[in-house]
């Protein structure tokens, strides 16, 4: 699981690292391509996590990640607007804290949205999330074959 998650880092690194080449001359815009950047690794890390230990609910819980990542990513925009003219030296320290903290603070609370809602389907007794898995599928095919021969 380590080796994947560094190795899709990595990817995302030699991506960006173009896009950060492009801007050098521009520390403001960098600040929001580094948010942006640490904001998404930490997206993918979790997505990948999720489809590893629960792929039966991964499209769900892939939904949940995108919205905790929006939200994250929408905080960070705003709080980097609202900063406006400040000194570059005084915003450097806030613009380096503020995507691991937003990202793993609001990653995991777009996840218990997700997880909330479908708890609700769920006690209504609909199931709808639930993808099963190749297996569970070539079971229930033998099954109604079984059926259907006897």
């Amino acid at each position: 699981m380590f080796g994947l998650l560094f190795l899709t880092n990595g990817i995302l690194f030699f991506f960006f690292a173009p896009i950060y080449i492009v801007f050098a001359n521009q520390i403001d815009i960098l600040f929001l391509i580094l948010g942006f950047h640490i904001l998404f690794s930490v997206f993918t890390s979790a997505s990948q996590i999720e489809f590893s230990t629960n792929p039966n609910y991964s499209a769900s819980s892939f939904m949940g990640n995108i919205l905790g990542f929006a939200l994250a990513f929408l905080a960070y925009a705003l709080i980097y607007k609202a900063s406006g003219s400040a000194a570059v030296q005084q915003k450097i320290y806030l613009f380096m804290l503020l995507p691991p903290i937003l990202g793993y603070a609001i990653l995991p609370f777009g996840s218990g949205i997700r997880e909330k809602i479908y708890y609700k389907f769920y006690e209504l007794g609909n199931n709808g999330f639930y993808i099963p898995s190749v297996a569970e599928t070539n079971e229930e095919e033998v099954d109604e074959t079984e059926s259907s021969t006897t």
